[in-house]
Protein backbone atom coordinates (compact mmCIF):
# COMPACT_ATOMS: atom_id res chain seq x y z
CA UNK A 1 0.00 0.00 0.00
CA UNK A 2 2.73 2.43 1.20
CA UNK A 3 4.42 1.29 -2.21
CA UNK A 4 1.19 2.53 -4.23
CA UNK A 5 1.18 5.90 -2.57
CA UNK A 6 4.83 6.93 -3.75
CA UNK A 7 4.01 5.83 -7.35
CA UNK A 8 0.73 8.19 -7.11
CA UNK A 9 3.05 10.59 -5.46
CA UNK A 10 5.85 10.17 -7.90
CA UNK A 11 3.54 10.43 -11.25
CA UNK A 12 1.83 13.51 -10.12
CA UNK A 13 4.51 15.19 -9.93
CA UNK A 14 5.97 14.02 -13.27
CA UNK A 15 2.68 15.66 -14.34
CA UNK A 16 3.14 18.42 -12.77
CA UNK A 17 6.41 19.86 -14.46
CA UNK A 18 5.57 18.05 -17.68
CA UNK A 19 2.47 20.91 -18.01
CA UNK A 20 4.90 23.51 -16.38
CA UNK A 21 7.55 23.02 -19.15
CA UNK A 22 4.83 22.54 -22.05
CA UNK A 23 3.29 25.67 -20.89
CA UNK A 24 7.05 27.41 -20.71
CA UNK A 25 7.60 26.20 -24.59
CA UNK A 26 3.94 27.23 -25.79
CA UNK A 27 4.75 30.50 -24.27
CA UNK A 28 7.81 31.07 -25.63
CA UNK A 29 7.02 29.90 -29.51
CA UNK A 30 3.80 32.74 -29.27
CA UNK A 31 5.76 35.30 -27.77
CA UNK A 32 7.67 36.23 -31.12
CA UNK A 33 11.10 36.76 -29.06
CA UNK A 34 13.58 34.79 -31.18
CA UNK A 35 17.29 35.21 -30.25
CA UNK A 36 19.53 34.44 -32.80
CA UNK A 37 22.90 32.79 -31.73
CA UNK A 38 25.26 33.20 -33.96
CA UNK A 39 29.40 31.96 -33.15
CA UNK A 40 32.13 33.99 -33.05
CA UNK A 41 33.57 34.92 -36.55
CA UNK A 42 36.17 36.91 -37.97
CA UNK A 43 35.99 38.79 -40.55
CA UNK A 44 39.63 39.25 -42.34
CA UNK A 45 39.99 43.00 -43.89
CA UNK A 46 42.70 43.78 -46.38
CA UNK A 47 45.51 45.71 -45.20
CA UNK A 48 44.25 49.11 -44.33
CA UNK A 49 40.29 48.31 -44.76
CA UNK A 50 38.19 49.45 -41.74
CA UNK A 51 34.68 48.55 -40.72
CA UNK A 52 32.48 51.69 -41.38
CA UNK A 53 29.50 50.30 -39.54
CA UNK A 54 27.02 47.20 -38.86
CA UNK A 55 23.06 47.34 -39.32
CA UNK A 56 21.01 44.22 -38.51
CA UNK A 57 17.99 43.84 -40.00
CA UNK A 58 15.73 40.71 -41.38
CA UNK A 59 17.03 38.13 -39.90
CA UNK A 60 20.51 39.77 -41.81
CA UNK A 61 23.57 41.62 -40.79
CA UNK A 62 25.28 43.87 -43.06
CA UNK A 63 28.31 44.99 -42.57
CA UNK A 64 29.92 48.17 -44.47
CA UNK A 65 33.89 48.08 -44.96
CA UNK A 66 35.73 50.62 -46.56
CA UNK A 67 38.61 48.68 -48.56
CA UNK A 68 42.48 51.02 -48.93
CA UNK A 69 41.65 51.59 -52.63
CA UNK A 70 38.70 54.02 -51.03
CA UNK A 71 36.00 51.78 -52.45
CA UNK A 72 33.36 50.86 -50.00
CA UNK A 73 32.15 47.03 -49.82
CA UNK A 74 28.93 45.75 -47.92
CA UNK A 75 29.36 41.91 -46.82
CA UNK A 76 26.07 40.50 -45.61
CA UNK A 77 25.66 37.43 -42.87
CA UNK A 78 22.65 35.56 -42.10
CA UNK A 79 21.95 35.98 -38.48
CA UNK A 80 20.28 32.30 -38.22
CA UNK A 81 23.58 30.65 -39.30
CA UNK A 82 26.09 32.88 -39.07
CA UNK A 83 27.14 32.27 -42.52
CA UNK A 84 28.18 34.79 -45.40
CA UNK A 85 25.17 35.66 -47.30
CA UNK A 86 27.02 37.70 -49.87
CA UNK A 87 28.59 40.83 -50.82
CA UNK A 88 27.66 44.37 -52.82
CA UNK A 89 30.63 46.12 -53.99
CA UNK A 90 30.33 49.73 -54.14
CA UNK A 91 32.35 51.41 -56.82
CA UNK A 92 32.49 55.16 -57.68
CA UNK A 93 30.47 56.16 -60.39
CA UNK A 94 32.73 56.85 -63.94
CA UNK A 95 32.62 60.42 -64.94
CA UNK A 96 30.02 61.58 -67.50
Amino acid sequence: MRALKVLVVVMGLLIVVGVITLAMVIAQRLGGATTARISERTLTLPAGGRIIGATPGDGMLAVTVEMPDGTTRIELFDLSSGKSAGAIAIAPAAPR
